[in-house]
């Protein structure tokens, strides 16, 4: 069977489905051409995320067994969410040893330096405060929320204890639990600068702050973005936010969702252009975009 006809950019979950009822034999053929291709794109060291469950593993041995020499430069790495059974975790380990050597890599989790109000108490101590007009006590004056310890020194002076039904202490994994529990889900996609903040953070900044000191990010900040031309000075195409975007991460390093940038025309022509990013729902920086010839 040609497998080159199952070989393509994109599927969609119908095809996706009938594909399950292809021979054994041939879902190997077409993963085995799909991973032959990525290890030919990539240009940097080649590595497999490794869970220690059955898919990770399926991809771990096609990519051993049908390329032996290729096998020998990937890299193993086993996210440790704190969260695995002990079965799962001693399997993971195992079998990066046995395949990968010194090329298996275990993500390390850290731990809190202090103690942590859960969300949901955090949201509780907020609201009576608000309601004893006391918001003071954890705000700072422009609004955004102080430190956890003003949080905690709150709910202890109205006398609550802490407990781990409303708390993380000092010393507590950073596991997946609490990373879902206190900055919200979903995690993956989430760019590492959206994880700075406490989703109670957020919601403070959000509902109290009049500031707007985020447009300083942005303040002075120019990216360039190259467009093909012609002869007269004709363009070919446009240019759109996805390119800002990454025109964006990769000269200034920050990271700048598309969806929130509004164009103020089509960027046909080459030239400066100032696009607005709406940052917060309180807080729109500008870009400058200038458009030179490729």
């Amino acid at each position: 069977m040609n497998v080159d006809n199952y070989i393509k950019s994109s599927y969609t979950f119908k095809e996706i489905f009938e594909f399950q009822k292809l021979p054994l034999e041939v879902k190997e053929q077409i993963s085995a051409r799909v991973i032959k291709t990525a290890l030919g794109l990539c240009k940097h060291v080649p590595a497999i995320a490794f869970s220690g469950g059955k898919d990770s593993e399926v991809v771990s041995d096609l990519i051993e067994r049908n390329f032996p020499e290729q096998f020998k430069n990937v890299h193993c790495i086993f996210g440790n969410t704190g969260i695995e059974f002990p079965e799962s975790l001693k399997f993971a380990r195992k079998y990066g040893v046995a395949h990968y050597g010194e090329r298996f890599h275990e993500t390390k989790l850290t731990k809190l330096k202090e103690n942590d109000l859960r969300y949901d108490f955090a949201r509780q101590i907020v609201a009576e405060l608000e309601e004893e007009n006391a918001l003071s006590e954890i705000l700072k004056p422009d609004g955004k929320l102080k430190r956890q310890s003003a949080l905690i020194q709150s709910a202890t002076k109205r006398g609550y204890t802490l407990n781990r039904s409303n708390c993380f202490f000092a010393g507590h994994t950073r596991n997946f639990t609490y990373c879902i529990e206190q900055y919200g889900a979903p995690l993956l996609g989430k760019a590492t600068s959206k994880l700075d903040a406490h989703r109670i953070n957020i919601e403070c900044f959000l509902k109290y702050s009049e500031s707007s000191t985020k447009k300083e990010e942005l303040k002075d900040k120019k990216v360039v973005v190259k467009m093909k031309g012609g002869e007269g000075g004709r363009t070919f195409g446009s240019i759109s936010t996805k390119e800002i975007s990454i025109a964006a991460k990769e000269q200034l390093g920050l990271e700048l969702d598309k969806k929130k940038m509004q164009l103020p025309v089509a960027i046909k022509a080459f030239g400066m252009y100032e696009v607005a990013i709406k940052l917060h729902p309180k807080v729109t920086g500008t870009l400058t975009v200038s458009v030179v010839e490729e």
